[in-house]
């Protein structure tokens, strides 16, 4: 957790708050996108429904948070929180297209939430 500051801690929560609006069944991952007073928040959400118990087409709250941001997302940080169904925090490091989405639109950092508490990685 070294390379993390006080305002992620604080960040992280409202990425939390989106996750809380996700209603898919099984994984409610939330998003914020920050940089200076800019937020954009997006939370994972059905595309249609779901053609097995574990696959289901998803937006992606990186995706849905990015495109709402008035910068593209340049130079900000992406913040992205994921909940069980009791709502305890879990891994949600960005999957791979997320992934390079975020490094296309020039994010400079993302925090996740882990099994144990959260990480920051620089872009």
């Amino acid at each position: 957790m070294s390379n993390l500051y006080t305002r992620d801690l604080r960040n992280i929560l409202k990425a939390i708050k989106a996750a809380e609006c996700s209603e898919h069944p099984k994984w409610r991952v939330g998003a914020a996108v920050i940089r200076h007073s800019d937020v954009s928040l997006g939370c994972n959400s059905l595309r249609g429904e779901p053609s097995s118990e574990y696959f289901a087409p998803t937006y992606h709250a990186e995706e849905v948070a990015l495109r709402q941001a008035s910068n593209g997302g340049r130079d900000a940080t992406c913040y992205v929180a994921r909940l069980s169904k009791k709502g305890k925090l879990r891994l949600a490091r960005p999957c791979d297209g997320c992934y390079a989405s975020l490094v296309d639109s020039k994010v400079k950092r993302i925090v996740y939430t882990t099994n144990n508490g959260l990480k920051g990685e620089k872009l």
